[in-house]
Parts: C-alpha cells; sequence; structure tokens
C-alpha cells in the first residue's frame, strides 16, 4: 500500500496556508521544475502531505540562508554577496540537495 502521506490530497489555496507562502509562490516553484504536484483529471493541482513537508523545510532554510535576512548586499562568512541573483536560485539549490 502507498505512503498515506504521499496521497495528494490539498488544494493549492490550502496547500499554500498550510506551507506559509503564498499560492503563487507554488506555481512559480512548479515552473521551475522545483514542484511536481498531482492533477486532478481536470487538471487541477493536488498537493500531499509530503509536498508540505518538502515546502516548509527548504523555505524555512531560504528565508535564513542570508542572517541579516535584508535585501542589501551582505557580507557571510568573509565573503560579499549581492541581491542581483534571484530568491529562486537559492531555493532550487536547497530543492536539488534533497
Amino acid at each position: 500500500m502507498a505512503d498515506p502521506r504521499s496521497r495528494a490530497v490539498y488544494v493549492i489555496s490550502v496547500a499554500a496556508e498550510l506551507a506559509g507562502v503564498h499560492p503563487q509562490t507554488l506555481r512559480i516553484y512548479e515552473r521551475k521544475g522545483l514542484l511536481d504536484p498531482a492533477r486532478t483529471a481536470g487538471g487541477n493541482r493536488r498537493y500531499s502531505d509530503t509536498d508540505l513537508d518538502r515546502l516548509r523545510r527548504n523555505a524555512g532554510t531560504a528565508a535564513t540562508s542570508c542572517p541579516c535576512r535584508s535585501r542589501s548586499p551582505c557580507s557571510v562568512g568573509g565573503r560579499r554577496s549581492s541581491t542581483s541573483s534571484s530568491p529562486l536560485s537559492s531555493v532550487s539549490r536547497l530543492f536539488d540537495d534533497l
């Protein structure tokens, strides 16, 4: 029998609320290939508990990747970083590590 946590049951609005992100964020993650939600016969997205766990884990890591959490350039570990890289780039790297 399949893992019940992998059963895709949440519509996008519910999944976004449970994960603490905006529904558009889930759509962007899907377009970038970071998520692959199940689809109903009508084409509606459905998310599983496993999808939500992954989102929560990586969203928290992305939000704290810079200790100062500012939008201005910061220095982390002696290296200067700028905000010219997309926030999705850091999230994408986090998903790649899974």
